[in-house]
């Protein structure tokens, strides 16, 4: 008994292309532009109020209450988030704070809402707290520049100041 084996080869050949030598400068069309947001939060006061009651000579208390918002893209710990402020006689509300007119007033962190809370992109926190034995003379004006503060990096740290006028009761 006799075994034939046969074997079959295909050879295919692709004809060289000539490639061209110079090149044609190309446009590309597209219907508008990607903007990266970064993901920070970005804390603003939607809403707040001073009011000052007497205890007593010149001396007052302030009741401030406000709302903090983050407008950011993600959400950031009560703990990281606290507020300052500084009083001064209307009349003087255009000079830098670092002018010596401006009086430190108070502040306080989201923290002692709830230390284990987060304020998530879109939501708001309403606190109050107070400063007391603030000297003001009751026939002056008075502005309270309150800053809402992170030690954390936000998109934007312009929108952290608002100018209130402060209101005896």
């Amino acid at each position: 008994m006799t075994i034939l084996f046969y074997t079959c080869a295909a050879n295919t050949q692709t004809p060289n292309k000539q490639l061209p030598t110079t090149s044609k400068p190309q446009t590309i069309k597209t219907t508008g532009t990607n903007k990266v947001i970064p993901k920070l939060p970005d804390l603003r006061i939607t809403s707040a109020t001073v009011a000052a009651t007497s205890t007593g000579g010149d001396s007052y208390k302030f009741t401030i209450t406000c709302t903090i918002k983050n407008e950011g893209t993600v959400a950031i710990n009560y703990a990281d988030v606290a507020t300052r402020g500084r009083y001064n006689e209307e009349a003087n509300r255009n000079k830098d704070l670092s002018f010596n007119s401006w009086r430190p007033g108070c502040g306080s962190g989201l923290g002692a809402l709830s230390s284990n809370a987060s304020l998530a992109p879109g939501a708001s926190a309403t606190m109050q707290f107070y400063c007391f034995n603030q000297v003001l003379i009751r026939s002056n004006s008075y502005v309270y520049a309150l800053f809402v503060e992170t030690k954390l990096q936000e998109l934007s740290s312009e929108n952290n100041r608002v100018d209130l006028p402060i209101v005896f009761q």
